[in-house]
């Protein structure tokens, strides 16, 4: 008996499905991640997993154990040399790699059994990758992707697609996506216009589980693949119930919808994997969604055994941006706020980084915190730490009292401007401002009239107030 220990990971998962704007190919493109992870993997070693053990198939990623005879030895390598092939084929441009490892004498990987295919894994992405489809000028190509079409003889009805364009739309009901919410009865867009209108704006929210790894660390040094199957599945279960329940609070007339009258709701998911969630929503719901999901997934883990009731935590990266901007420069700015969130939470709680997006290199967080929020050395609209769950139910609050009649919502927004050309009248505008805060229980204004103003705060309430709710 030969015990292998089996990997496959597509990379780059986030530039492949925003590669366009059009809202249908991004959901064409996550339903091809998440069919190559479940289906693709489970038709193609069918003869083989009766005796394995699936340890993941999420988010891009499977991780398996097979236990193979002398007699299936040979039939088994030729199985997964083929599935390379065959994936390449059916959806190109995905960008994958599969690597194997023996696991001598033992059914559970270890530590450094997992190390090892993890490196063979990240030596293959670092290798080029060529595509079957080359040509020379003068050949008709997609306007939007600038790659070949794959209609060279259309009709007048056919689209000019690329080939990786014409799979992504062809899988674009995305039901595999949408079963894992088969108990939301709603009706999901598949069309940008249908969130939000061409002048509105969106948000993109990323979120992902902090310190996960170390759980799985200690499962990996128990060598009990059969734990570590079932801690992943549960912590999907509770990705699953934190999603579930965000849509109904975050959308009530979701709870009282049937099959027969679904509601049209402005929400999409994009991915949902693990302890992934990527979403697109209408901009004014982003905020109510994230800390709806945070505090479920947050009651949710707590029973999950491994974390002694403690439960887990998670980051957040909000995105808010003109319905009509490049998608794929968000995707990557979304990544980098939940990043920052982690960083600066130093992932001991549950935080979320938002920012709205004005600028054409939006993909960059260090870039726009560099040249968008800060000013000088001493004076910054960049706060290291970003917002725990109650802080972001208290931001929204004070967003309602921001956009009260008598706030100097306009005085303020001056002032803030002015900081950021460096204008010796600032300190001028800023008195101004303060003579004309009114008497308020208001924490926030309050300390504007005792203390030394909290302009990153400030800075987030006026630059988000017409996007948030109230």
């Amino acid at each position: 008996m030969h015990t292998f220990y089996y990997g496959f990971t597509v990379y780059s998962i986030q530039s492949y499905i925003f590669e366009t704007n059009k809202l249908k190919e991004i959901i064409g493109a996550s339903e091809i991640v998440e069919k190559v992870c479940k289906s693709e993997f489970q038709t193609h070693f069918k003869d083989f997993l009766q005796n394995a053990t699936v340890l993941l198939e999420a988010a891009g990623n499977i991780r398996c154990v097979f236990s193979i005879s002398d007699a299936e030895l040979d039939s088994f390598k030729e199985t997964y040399a083929r599935f390379s092939m065959k994936i390449t084929l059916a959806y190109p441009e995905l960008k994958f790699c599969q690597a194997i490892h023996s696991l001598k004498e033992k059914n559970d990987p270890s530590a450094g059994d997992i190390k090892s295919l993890n490196h063979s894994l990240t030596t293959k992405k670092q290798q080029p990758v060529y595509y079957p489809r080359l040509a020379c000028m003068g050949v008709a190509r997609n306007q939007r992707t600038r790659k070949i079409q794959s209609y060279p003889n259309r009709t007048e009805t056919q689209q000019e697609l690329d080939l990786s364009t014409k799979v992504k739309d062809t899988h674009s009901e995305g039901n595999l996506l949408l079963d894992k919410l088969k108990n939301i009865h709603a009706e999901f867009p598949i069309k940008l216009e249908e969130i939000a209108s061409e002048q509105s704006y969106i948000a993109l929210v990323h979120i992902d589980t902090n310190g996960l790894g170390k759980f799985i660390e200690k499962l990996i040094d128990k060598a009990n693949s059969k734990a570590l199957q079932k801690f992943s599945n549960e912590v999907e279960n509770a990705t699953l119930c934190a999603l579930r329940t965000a849509i109904k609070e975050t959308f009530p007339i979701v709870k009282d919808a049937t099959d027969k009258n679904k509601p049209k709701i402005p929400f999409r998911p994009v991915l949902i994997g693990g302890d992934d969630v990527t979403v697109i929503i209408k901009a004014e719901h982003a905020f109510d969604f994230t800390r709806i999901y945070m505090e479920t997934f947050e009651k949710e883990s707590q029973k999950i055994k491994e974390t002694d009731k403690k439960g887990l935590t998670v980051a957040a990266g909000i995105a808010f941006t003109k319905q009509k901007f490049p998608l794929h420069y968000t995707a990557d700015l979304v990544e980098d706020l939940c990043k920052s969130a982690k960083a600066g939470s130093n992932r001991t709680y549950s935080a979320i980084r938002v920012h709205r997006v004005r600028n054409t290199y939006a993909s960059d967080f260090d870039r726009i915190i560099t040249s968008e929020l800060r000013s000088t050395e001493k004076e910054t609209f960049y706060n290291a730490k970003p917002f725990s769950i109650g802080e972001l139910a208290q931001f929204q609050k004070d967003i309602v009292a921001l956009k009260k009649d008598d706030f100097p919502k306009a005085d303020l927004e001056n002032y803030l401007s002015q900081i950021i050309v460096n204008n010796p009248q600032r300190t001028f505008l800023k008195d101004r401002m303060l003579e004309k805060l009114p008497e308020s229980d208001v924490a926030f204004i309050k300390n504007m009239q005792k203390e030394t103003l909290d302009l990153p705060y400030l800075y987030n309430l006026i630059n988000l107030q017409k996007l948030v709710t109230t």
